[in-house]
């Protein structure tokens, strides 16, 4: 379905959308960090409980700093890797007016991105649950 020539109203719902849709985006990265995160405190407070809570010393400091490198470095990587998305997303919004599918195009990405919020906001949950 071709389109010969856009509304005059696409180009602003195509800069809205795509406004959203990188916000959504950044916040997809901010809450997958929270969930690497919330993992690794998890993974952390389980490892000192099979130690009896004897974790002091330079071993203490050690997992304590390996733990802040590491959420240092995923929130490095997510970011990236959101740059890059929305650097796609504006392009996959942008053909989507020429081809006259323009609001199917936004369903899919923010619905894709509302799917990640979920499952970022739902992972810290469980491992707190997890014993």
């Amino acid at each position: 379905m071709q389109s010969a020539h856009s509304n005059w109203w696409e180009t602003p719902v195509y800069l809205v959308g795509w406004l959203v849709s990188s916000l959504l985006c950044i916040l997809d990265a901010v809450l997958l960090r929270n969930a690497l995160l919330s993992y690794m405190i998890w993974n952390l407070a389980r490892t000192m409980n099979a130690a009896s809570g004897q974790v002091t010393g330079p071993s203490q400091f050690q997992l304590s700093s390996s733990v802040e490198t590491v959420d240092k470095v995923a929130l490095l990587v997510l970011l990236c890797i959101a740059i890059a998305v929305i650097i796609w997303i504006e392009n996959y919004i942008r053909k989507g007016i020429k081809l006259g599918v323009l609001f199917k195009r936004l369903g899919i990405v923010v619905g894709i991105e509302v799917v990640i919020i979920a499952v970022a906001v739902v992972l810290p949950s469980i491992f707190t649950r997890i014993k």
